[in-house]
C-alpha cells in the first residue's frame, strides 16, 4: 500500500488532495482522518516553596498579613510560569 501524508483544510466535507499527489492517488483510496488535538500550555515548575508557604498560612487561619507585599508574593508565585 502506498501512503502519503499532508495537511489540508476540510471545507463542507471536501478534502482537497494536493496537486503533486493527484495522479498517484487517483482511483480507490483508503482514507484515515487525524485531527490535531488542541494543545494546552503546561506551566513550568511551580515555585513550590511559595505554594507550601501559602498552604501553611491558609491552614493556620489565613492570616493575610504574613504574606507581606501581596504584589511581590504574586510575582514570586508566577515567576516560573511565565504569566505576566
Amino acid at each position: 500500500m502506498l501512503a502519503v501524508e499532508f495537511e489540508t483544510h476540510v471545507e463542507n466535507g471536501i478534502v482537497k488532495i494536493p496537486a503533486k499527489y493527484r495522479d498517484i492517488m487517483a482511483g480507490d483510496l483508503k482514507i484515515i482522518l487525524l485531527k490535531p488535538e488542541k494543545t494546552t500550555k503546561i506551566p513550568g515548575k511551580q515555585n513550590t516553596t511559595q505554594l507550601k508557604r501559602s498552604r501553611s498560612i491558609i491552614e493556620k487561619g489565613c492570616d493575610i498579613s504574613s504574606f507581606g507585599d501581596p504584589v511581590q508574593w504574586q510575582r514570586e508565585v508566577r515567576k516560573d510560569r511565565k504569566i505576566p
